[in-house]
């Protein structure tokens, strides 16, 4: 199984490639406005690398959100085009369980912080279940001082692209904070997402739409 992933929700705009069983290779810039121009060139240079052939590929990953309303949209104009192209599956990925790829269970507990609007944040709260990263609540949308709004003052991670914009209280001895590179999103973690959604069967319709948390209310 050879699977796509593409990752533009965050100000990182990244490519990976992935089997179900072994990393391939990613590749990713980090600097907001380039995702429209540098996207589709950034595919093709990591297929050519990997020597894969585009018709290969069985299935195209794409990060969903919560993030970026027009980052969104370019990483799913991408993916709809090669899957149509190819007559593939489209496979939206989650973007907070893109963050959490690869994050090893200890603490058993995480906190995913994405950028929003206004001094917002995007939270969603996690914890180990089954070898994989489950979903403990809805996601939120907090000011950025008002992160820890009934967060259990347990041992947990905290990481995504808004993690270091948080301060964390004192009375919250048991957060572990990650910092940047592993903070964000990439193309391979969306990748194996995928290829793991992909080999149980859990490919949602035909047509999926960007996770939007609120309504959209111009260019971020």
């Amino acid at each position: 199984m050879k699977i796509l992933g593409i990752e533009t929700a965050t100000s990182v705009c990244s490519v990976g490639l992935s089997t179900e069983k072994q990393f391939i290779g990613e590749t990713r810039i980090h600097r907001q406005g380039l995702h429209a121009e540098a996207i589709a060139g950034m595919t093709n240079c990591l297929l050519n690398k990997a020597g894969w052939n585009v018709r290969e590929l069985d299935g195209v990953g794409v990060s969903i959100g919560p993030g970026s309303f027009t980052g969104l949209r370019i990483g799913l104009g991408l993916a709809k085009g090669l899957a149509m192209g190819l007559n593939r599956p489209v496979i939206p990925v989650p973007t907070m369980n893109a963050v959490l790829w690869g994050l090893e269970p200890e603490p058993f507990r995480a906190c995913v912080l994405l950028t929003s609007r206004k001094n917002e944040v995007y939270r969603g709260l996690y914890h180990w279940k089954d070898n994989e990263w489950t979903e403990s609540s809805s996601i939120d949308i907090l000011p950025v001082e008002d992160w820890t709004r009934d967060l259990p003052n347990e041992p947990a991670y905290i990481t995504g692209e808004a993690a270091g914009l948080c301060v964390i209280p004192s009375r919250f001895t048991g957060i572990k904070r990650i910092s940047t590179p592993a903070a964000f999103p990439g193309g391979y973690g969306v990748a194996a997402l995928a290829a793991r959604q992909l080999q149980r069967g859990e490919v949602i319709g035909e047509d999926p739409v960007p996770y939007y948390i609120k309504r959209f209310q111009g260019m971020p």
